[in-house]
Order: structure tokens, then sequence, then C-alpha cells
């Protein structure tokens, strides 16, 4: 556990893992904020405004989420493999 470069990485992605739990926790109480408003103030007739914040909001934390849970670092294997592949 004293390779310098595996505690960079674990550094890296505890730092993702902890921005994302930031992204989250803004993601919630600002659409909460404007939900309420909307209820609060709307006569609820017609599409609520409030959907497109929560949509495209929503949709940039899918995508930081892939980024922070799906991606798996690339290997030395991986870059192996890319080499051999551009040599052919």
């Amino acid at each position: 556990m004293d390779d310098p470069t595996l505690l960079d990485e674990a550094r890296r992605r505890l730092h993702r893992k902890q921005r994302f739990e930031s992204h989250v926790a803004s993601f919630v109480f600002v659409n909460a904020i404007v939900w309420a408003i909307w209820a609060l103030t709307s006569d609820r007739s017609g599409t609520p405004w409030p959907i497109w914040i929560t949509a495209i909001w929503g949709f940039g934390l899918l995508w930081d989420a892939w980024e922070t849970f799906g991606r798996r670092p690339i290997t030395d294997e991986d870059v192996r493999r890319e080499a051999e592949r551009m040599r052919r």
C-alpha cells in the first residue's frame, strides 16, 4: 500500500466521490426550493417550469455519476493493447 501512484489515484477517486456527494446535495436542495416556489406561487396549469431545471441538471448529475462511478481507470494492459492496435 506504499505505492505512491496507487495512493495518488485513491486520493483522486476519493475527491471525485466527495465532489459528487456535494453535487447531489446541491441538486436536492436547489430543486426542493424551486419546486416549492412553483407549488406556492403557480396556478399549476401547463408544464411546470422547474421541470427544465431538474431535467437539465439531472442529466449533468447522471454524467457526473458516470464519470465518478462508471468509468474504470485506464490500466497498463489497456495502454499495451492500444499500442498494439496502433502498430497494425
